[in-house]
């Protein structure tokens, strides 16, 4: 026959067992991670108070039954009527934390012979001084947590939004705004320190508004050749021919050079040969692209190193009867390693025939236009009519050389947070007298609008942001 203990062993499946901690000890330490330190502080101290106080209680009653087992001033418990639980209270605190000041103590054989019956106060005195060993570390580990989560936090700020970048015709030098424009820090926000080449902006506050300004200079030539201005738009279609005629027959071949009555009225009209392609444009695919910046960008030694970043995209859809589905796939980065880190980063994802970002409908029509991206879709509301994901989940890490620690920081960003048709503005700036680059932090989330595109209208009321909501849902997507 087996014993009770086998029998009890027996009934235990292993394969069940699993840490069941304390649901009042586990609500509290991930409180006191989440608050700050000063909060968790004052709690420490309530507590320290509580346990004291309430140990004190028992103290003082166990003193008041065998006053003699506990010794005040050279005197007995109690001597003095009305200081019991005063009296209880300083033994408490003293033997919580292992000061023993000595003023108020246990009784010794010297002091007392019969010790059986000091047993109790003995026992309270002895499990106080070790639940108050324990409390301090408790406490010493929580803020060694806390210090430990604020150097594993990577001081890094993510953009609020992320931006689509159209993608330009192949073959054909790149017009959005470079970001590696320098100013001067002396020079209003966003003003540069030099003349704005050709097709290039600037943001210039003028009477406490800022404004978006264009050099158009070099549009204003190349339209003045064409015999256009840059806020006149020609009259005359490439593709209607009614208004052309071919000079060759309009020209005489006698030596006068000049054409007869009958001449003019034998010419024969034709249309030139058409200048435009049929064939669809090559444009490159969009890039979806995001920031970081480095909050110890200003600071010698704030770099991160060996930096690597984790993009994934959460797609949610429906089945019967109604329950959600979400699903995690990963998301191809052009650049997802930094080896040092120091001042802003930008990620990078394209959206081509391959992305899981973009729908079924517009993967194939990129895959039949040999990867490059429809045209009829180069637009914002078909660019995001075609973004296909709930929120993406972005996470950096890397080592920092401050603390030489590991570091992690993480982002979400939803279907509205996308912005069509604009860029981040260029963060940095050179000091006066000075070589070194900074970054202004204020710029962190202003975006420009891309050159030579059609950007999204963007709305400062958070209801009308687009959504995915309001849009058609793929079934395949």
């Amino acid at each position: 026959p087996k014993t009770l203990m086998g029998r009890l062993l027996c009934s235990v499946n292993p394969d069940d067992f699993s840490y069941r901690p304390s649901g009042f000890a586990t609500s509290y330490i991930n409180w006191t991670f989440r608050s700050g330190f000063a909060i968790v502080f004052l709690s420490f101290v309530v507590i320290f108070l509580l346990l004291v106080f309430i140990f004190g209680l028992f103290l003082a009653w166990a003193g008041s039954k065998n006053p003699q087992c506990i010794v005040v001033a050279g005197d007995e418990f109690g001597l003095n009527t009305g200081t019991e639980l005063w009296d209880g209270f300083a033994l408490s605190w003293t033997t919580f934390t292992t000061v023993g000041y000595g003023a108020v103590y246990t009784a010794t054989g010297n002091d007392h012979v019969e010790q059986g019956s000091c047993a109790v106060i003995a026992i309270l005195c002895t499990a106080e001084s070790f639940i108050g060993l324990l409390y301090a570390g408790i406490c010493t580990a929580i803020m060694f947590g806390k210090i430990g989560r604020i150097q594993s936090h990577a001081q890094v700020t993510f953009s609020d939004a992320m931006c689509v970048e159209y993608g330009k015709l192949e073959g054909t030098p790149e017009t959005t705004r470079s970001a590696s424009i320098v100013r001067s820090a002396s020079s209003p926000i966003g003003e540069s320190d030099r003349s704005l080449g050709p097709y290039e902006s600037a943001d210039v506050k003028e009477g406490g508004e800022t404004k978006f300004v264009k050099n158009l200079s070099a549009l204003e030539n190349n339209l003045g050749v064409l015999g256009m201005t840059i806020n006149e738009e020609s009259d005359n279609d490439d593709d209607d021919y009614s208004n052309h005629y071919d000079e060759n027959s309009m020209m005489d071949n006698s030596n006068s050079g000049h054409l007869s009555m009958n001449d003019l009225d034998n010419a024969v009209i034709q249309p030139p040969q058409a200048t435009k392609s049929l064939e669809p444009k090559k444009i490159i695919c969009p890039v979806l692209r995001f920031q970081l910046v480095n909050e110890l960008a200003n600071t010698a030694g704030g770099e991160i190193i060996d930096a690597n970043l984790n993009f994934m995209v959460r797609k949610e859809k429906e089945s019967y009867p109604y329950e959600p589905i979400a699903r995690f796939l990963r998301v191809e980065l052009e650049e997802s390693s930094h080896p040092f880190f120091n001042r802003v980063w930008h990620g990078r994802h394209k959206l081509d025939g391959k992305s899981p970002l973009v729908s079924v409908q517009a993967r194939g029509m990129i895959n039949n236009n040999d990867g490059y991206w429809p045209e009829e879709l180069n637009n914002p509301e078909s660019v995001r009519e075609h973004l296909r994901f709930s929120s993406v989940i972005i996470t950096m890490t890397g080592i920092s050389n401050v603390s030489a620690e590991s570091v992690q920081i993480s982002k979400r960003y939803y279907h509205h947070d996308v912005v069509i048709g604009y860029n981040f503005a260029p963060l940095l700036f050179k000091s006066e007298g000075s070589d070194r680059l900074k970054v202004d932090m204020s710029l962190v989330n202003d975006v420009v609008e891309q050159e030579s595109t059609t950007a999204e209208y963007l709305s400062e009321n958070e209801l009308d942001r687009p959504s995915l909501r309001s849009h058609p849902t793929d079934k395949n997507w």
